[in-house]
């Protein structure tokens, strides 16, 4: 993929610094983590440090408009980005097997009713 940045600012009071980068596409809307190694080769930085904020890939643009977040320590990125931000992109299917074979345990079955009580007399 090629890249190439639009604008970066510096936010000294977040401890980062903000960029919109612009990545090659074609065909389908790059994945997360791909967008994430490029923004860390282009911007030199660790991907531990760098909030992906927003993907936009307009119908029939042949490249993606990136904003990231790239702040100065992953410290500083867990103080100020939202967690929800942070998981983002990230495959959790192992966590979903694991957590399917939890809850799929055998329930017990509930005891039997008395069968005098349960059948009335016939006559």
């Amino acid at each position: 993929m090629q890249s190439k940045i639009i604008e970066q600012t510096e936010n000294k009071l977040f401890h980062r610094k903000e960029a919109r980068v612009e990545i090659e596409a074609r065909g389908a809307t790059p994945r997360r983590s791909e967008v994430l190694a490029e923004l860390s080769e282009k911007l030199g930085a660790p991907a531990s440090q760098i909030a992906v904020a927003k993907i936009d890939h307009k119908f029939g643009r042949r490249f993606v408009l990136v904003t990231a977040r790239v702040y100065d320590s992953p410290e500083f990125l867990k103080k100020f980005e939202h967690e929800w931000v942070m998981e983002r992109g990230k495959h959790k299917k192992k966590e979903k097997k694991e957590e399917a074979k939890k809850e799929a345990k055998p329930a017990t079955p509930a005891p039997a009713a008395p069968a005098a009580a349960a059948a009335p007399e016939k006559k």
